[in-house]
C-alpha cells in the first residue's frame, strides 16, 4: 500500500487508550480504503501541523502532546504504547484490545511485552514458534504494583539451526525497533506487525566460530548501542575442565547494524568473585540492564552455585542476587538480595521502569524435571520487593520490555 511504511504510526496513544486510525468497514473495497486512508493522513498531517504551530506560538505543550512528539522521533529511546501495539499487530488489523483495563485506580501505568522461549517445543512442523504477550503494569496508590495480561500473538519463522529455532531470550527496544534474539541461531529479529524479521546474525565467541550461533541471553541499551550477552560462564565437560569461553563474550551492535565482539571474561569473573562463586562455582546470567542514571551495570543472575556445574543439580540453584558493577572492568561490585531465595527459581530478564529508574520489573523462571513456569515481580534495585513473584503461565518467558 502507498501512503507510508508499515509501522510508521497507525496507532495514536492518548492517556493509555489506543485509538486505531485505520478503522474500516467490511463493505469498503481495498481501493476505496486506500484513498480514504491517504486522504485521512493528509488531513491529519495538515491539522497536526497547524496544531503544533499554535502550541509553539503559545509556548505550551501538554503532556500527551509531548508523548506524541517522542513517538514521532525516529529511534526514540523509549517504546510507546502505540509502538507496542505495532509490534504485535499489522496495521491492517480491524481492532486491537485496549492497552490498560485495571479495575483499581493506578497512579502510573505501563504496557509491558514479554517473549517466549519454548526450547524444543518451539517446532511446529516446518516452522518454529514463539509468542509475544502484552500486559499492563499498574502502580497502585499504596506504592505496590499489579499486572493484568491482555493478549498474546504467535511469532513464526522457518529459520533454524539443527532443528532448533525461535527460542527467543531477549526483548529490547533499540533504535526505533523492538528486537528479540534467538539463543539457538544467534539471529536478532525485528518484531513488527506480529512477524519476526531477521535483522542481524551473531556468531559465537569472538565472531570467528563457524556454524554456531551466539547463545544470547540478555540485552540492554548503553550509550546508544545494544549490548547482548550470554550466560557468562565457561563451558566445561563432565570433569569440569574448561572447553571454551565463548559465552563470556558480549556483542555490541550500533544503529547501523555493525557488530563488535568484546571479551568480558574479566567482567564476569569480577561478578563471580563478589558473589563468592568463583571456580569451581559459577553464576549463570540471563538478566542484565544498564543503569544510565547511576552509570553502572545491574546483573540479576538466573543461577548461582559454589559447586561445579551439574545439569541436574543446576535446576535447584536459582538466584535472587542483584549485582551492581561500576568501572570498565567492574572494579567495584556490590550485591543485594531480592526477597525470598527460592532455590529452583531465578531471574531471566529485567528492565528498569521509565518513571522510576531505581525500580525494576523482572521475569523469574523455573525449570525442574521438565516442568517450566514463569513469574513476574517488581523490585527496587536495593532488593526491596514491591510486587512478589506473580505467576504468568506454565511456559518459559525470557525477555521483557516496558513502554511509556
Amino acid at each position: 500500500m502507498g501512503c507510508g511504511r508499515q509501522g510508521s504510526g497507525k496507532y495514536s496513544t492518548l492517556d493509555g487508550t489506543p485509538l486505531p486510525l485505520f478503522a474500516r468497514q467490511r463493505a469498503a473495497s481495498r481501493s476505496s480504503l486506500r484513498r480514504l486512508l491517504c486522504l485521512g493522513i493528509v488531513v491529519f498531517s495538515l491539522l497536526n501541523a497547524l496544531t503544533w504551530h499554535s502550541l509553539l506560538h503559545h509556548q505550551s505543550i501538554a503532556s500527551n502532546e509531548r508523548m506524541l512528539a517522542l513517538r514521532a522521533a525516529p529511534g526514540a529511546p523509549l517504546m510507546t504504547h502505540g509502538e507496542a501495539l505495532e509490534a504485535m499487530y499489522p496495521w491492517s488489523a480491524d481492532r486491537v484490545p485496549l492497552s490498560h483495563n485495571h479495575s483499581r485506580p493506578c497512579t502510573q501505568q505501563h504496557t509491558i511485552l514479554i517473549v517466549a522461549d519454548m526450547d524444543r517445543d518451539s517446532r511446529n512442523g516446518s516452522v518454529w514458534e514463539s509468542s509475544l504477550r502484552r500486559g499492563s503494569l499498574c502502580l497502585l496508590l499504596n506504592g505496590s504494583y499489579t499486572v493484568d495480561w491482555l493478549d498474546e500473538v504467535p511469532l513464526r519463522s522457518t529459520l533454524n539451526q539443527g532443528g532448533r529455532g525461535m527460542e527467543l531470550s531477549t526483548l529490547t527496544w533499540f533504535s526505533g525497533k523492538l528486537l528479540a534474539c534467538d539463543d539457538r541461531t544467534g539471529v536478532v529479529y525485528h518484531i513488527l506487525g506480529g512477524h519476526p524479521h531477521p535483522e542481524v546474525i551473531l556468531a559465537d565467541g569472538d565472531g570467528s566460530t563457524a556454524g554456531k550461533g551466539f547463545k544470547c541471553e540478555w540485552a540492554s541499551v548503553r550509550h546508544g548501542q545494544l549490548y547482548l550477552g550470554s550466560v557468562g560462564r565457561e563451558m566445561t565437560n563432565a570433569r569440569n575442565e574448561v572447553l571454551h569461553r565463548n559465552s563470556q563474550y558480549v556483542k555490541v551492535i550500533d544503529s547501523s547494524g555493525s557488530v563488535q565482539h568484546l571479551n568480558w571474561t574479566a567482567q564476569y569473573e569480577a561478578l563471580r568473585a563478589a558473589a563468592n562463586t568463583s571456580r569451581p562455582g559459577y553464576l549463570w546470567h540471563e538478566a542484565a540492564v544498564w543503569d544510565d542514571l547511576h552509570d553502572r551495570w545491574l546483573f540479576w543472575p538466573r543461577k548461582e552455585s559454589r559447586e561445579a556445574y551439574n545439569p541436574k543439580d543446576d535446576e535447584s540453584r536459582g538466584s535472587n542476587l542483584i549485582l551492581t558493577a561500576s568501572g570498565s572492568a567492574f572494579e567495584t561490585v556490590h550485591y543485594a538480595r531480592a526477597g525470598e531465595h527460592i532455590m529452583n527459581r531465578g531471574f531471566s530478564s529485567v528492565k528498569l521502569l521509565p518513571h522510576a529508574p531505581d525500580i525494576a520489573i523482572a521475569l523469574r523462571t523455573e525449570e525442574v524435571d521438565g516442568r517450566v513456569a514463569s513469574f513476574v515481580c517488581v523490585v527496587h534495585t536495593n532488593g526491596t520487593v514491591l510486587m512478589t513473584d506473580t505467576f504468568i503461565a506454565d511456559r518459559k518467558y525470557e525477555g521483557i520490555e516496558v513502554a511509556v
